[in-house]
């Protein structure tokens, strides 16, 4: 498994050299298909709001539908109770 590109909205995730265009990539179950621009992957996700990123290599699951040729990237991101502290009811996260 691959991830590069040239910024950070031009990330272009590889699994055993098959691109994102035959992989099936989903955030919190939704389905991300299409490209941003020609040249641009359909992955643009601030890496801060990830809780969890799930890798299947090849299409031998059931699970993951079709279109799946090289696997699946199932990306899980944080919840509100994710960025609180214990006993917290109000926070806030900036970025400078």
């Amino acid at each position: 498994v691959t991830v590069g590109g040239t910024s950070k909205i031009n990330q272009r995730i590889r699994v055993r050299g098959l691109d994102d265009t035959n992989l099936k990539v989903t955030i919190d179950g939704a389905r991300q298909e299409g490209a941003l621009f020609y040249h641009m992957g359909d992955v643009t996700i601030d890496p801060d709001l990830l809780k969890a990123a799930e890798v299947s290599v090849g299409n031998n699951s059931v699970t993951l539908g079709n279109d799946a040729l090289g696997g699946a990237v199932a990306f899980e991101t944080v919840d509100a109770a994710d960025l609180l502290k214990p006993g917290q009811k109000v926070g806030a996260k900036l970025h400078t």
